[in-house]
Parts: structure tokens; sequence; C-alpha cells
């Protein structure tokens, strides 16, 4: 059985989501074993040149993590689309994106985060700081200089990409 990335991006084409892309077209040049499904509560440039790629995707609605009714909302949406492909693995490129699929999976998949940038005076973010309340199994950084930055904040599982 084939193992399943499913991503949560934002529309807009930066580097982590080019990483996304990146995965999703060597997936099918290397014929590795994986399919994927965008999760996503926008439409943009990202979106459209997934479905290019042939990637299905579910839209979402994202709502806001403080405001519960709208929070469940999003939640239960993406566990539906979770749920009806049954992923091995959960790959997400931003700490919101990480909790709404967490939640979602209900901490019963795998979760590995890829992480971008670290602010310059290595503070955490709000969301960031509470993704690490519920721990990713794997931690990727896009660089050696935020993985040394990451594991100062006691992280652990960092790989650097």
């Amino acid at each position: 059985m084939p193992k399943v990335l499913v991503v949560f991006p934002v529309s807009e084409v930066g580097g982590g989501e080019n990483v996304m892309l990146n995965l999703v077209r060597f997936r099918e040049r290397r014929d590795l074993d994986y399919s994927a499904l965008i999760v996503s509560d926008t439409d943009g440039p990202l979106n459209d040149r997934l479905a290019e790629l042939g990637v299905p995707r579910v839209r979402t609605p994202r709502g806001r993590m403080r405001n519960p009714v709208s929070l469940i909302r999003a939640i239960r949406a993406a566990r539906t689309a979770i749920w009806r492909i049954r992923p091995d693995v959960l790959l997400t490129n931003s700490s919101q994106g990480y909790l709404y699929a967490r939640l979602a999976a209900g901490g019963r998949v795998p979760g590995a985060l890829y992480f971008m940038s670290m602010p310059p005076d290595g503070r955490v973010a709000p969301l960031d700081a509470l993704a690490w309340r519920m721990p990713p199994d794997v931690v990727f950084a896009a660089s050696n200089a935020i993985r040394h930055a990451l594991q100062k904040k006691r992280v652990r599982h960092v790989t650097t990409v």
C-alpha cells in the first residue's frame, strides 16, 4: 500500500511551498511509492501548480485558532479528508498546518514539520511554541543554522534538508 503525504500549504508560493512542489514532482519522476493529497483553505498559485501536477485537493476552512467554533469546524473538515485516504504520514510546512493536521488525525498518524526559518533573535512564535507542546515525530530544517536554533529550544528529531 502506498504511503500518503498530506500537505497543508498556504496559497502563495514561497520556499517551503517550493519544497512541497518538488516532493510531488519528484514522486512521479522517481517512481516513489507515495501519493499526495493537498488539504488547503485557500485558492491561489500554489494550488494551481499542484492541480497541474494532478494532485487531488480538498478545500477546508481554516478558521481561527482563537475561535473554538471555527477551529472545530476546520478540524472536522480536515479529519474527514485525512481519514478518507488513511495517511501513513502527515507532512506540513507551517506550525499552524501542523497543529490542524495533528488535531485532525487525533495524534494517530506520525507528523513531520518542515521548518523554514527562525527569527534572528531566536524567539519562537506563539504557534510554534504551541506546536512543540504536541511535538512532531520529526522536524526538517531548511539549514543547519535553523537546526541548531531549534535544538537550543530543545526541539528533538531535527534533520537538515
